[in-house]
């Protein structure tokens, strides 16, 4: 469920959103996002990629692995905050972020690497304009995951017209973000219990 409430947005404004709620500049207009409808597999299956993500990425120096929950600046012109987005999980490689970096607040440009993970009443319309904000914005690839399906939808900015289906028993490689990472995709959707 999406609210549009507002039409410009300054960077104070980004700032000083409800921690409770999930907002979204998209275009120009605060955005609100109703995250109830996520459920327990799409948890699981961020916390599985992020557990096979940080310890390469850390293990390598590639850079940082992030959960939910950081808002990425994506841009910004005269007429303030056009566009933001938060990802289930990210990656921004090192060097990217500035020694001197303010920790409290948003990144200032766009993930390398967005992961979205879909709620099945997540709108197709919705999922299609973050891909499309990621990629415009400068990420390199944006993962897409059905849970529901088992499948992993790969879109490149290299490859704009190019979609890529990962299914359970296919193995994912982004050599260019994660050099010597191969990803089965059936292990996003282990649920382990205790």
């Amino acid at each position: 469920m999406v609210d549009k409430v507002q039409s410009i947005i300054t960077l104070e404004d980004v700032m000083h959103f409800n921690d409770d709620e999930w907002i979204e500049v998209v275009d120009g207009e605060l955005v609100k996002t109703d995250m109830s409808a996520a459920g327990f597999l799409q948890v699981i299956v961020v916390d599985n990629l992020y557990e096979i993500l940080k310890p390469f990425a850390r293990a390598n120096k590639l850079g940082r692995v992030q959960t939910d929950g950081l808002t990425f600046i994506l841009h910004v012109n005269e007429n303030g905050v056009r566009n933001t987005r938060i990802a289930d999980l990210s990656f921004i490689r090192r060097g990217r972020i500035p020694k001197n970096f303010n920790w409290s607040k948003p990144f200032s440009g766009a993930p390398d690497l967005a992961v979205e993970v879909i709620s099945p009443t997540e709108p197709a319309e919705e999922t299609l304009s973050k891909i499309s904000d990621y990629l415009r914005f400068g990420t390199e690839q944006v993962w897409v995951v059905y849970p529901s399906q088992r499948q992993v939808y790969v879109h490149r900015s290299d490859q704009p017209d190019t979609v890529r289906v990962y299914k359970e028993n296919d193995i994912l490689e982004a050599e260019t973000l994660f050099p010597g990472l191969k990803i089965k995709i059936s292990d996003l959707f282990i649920i382990e219990e205790d």
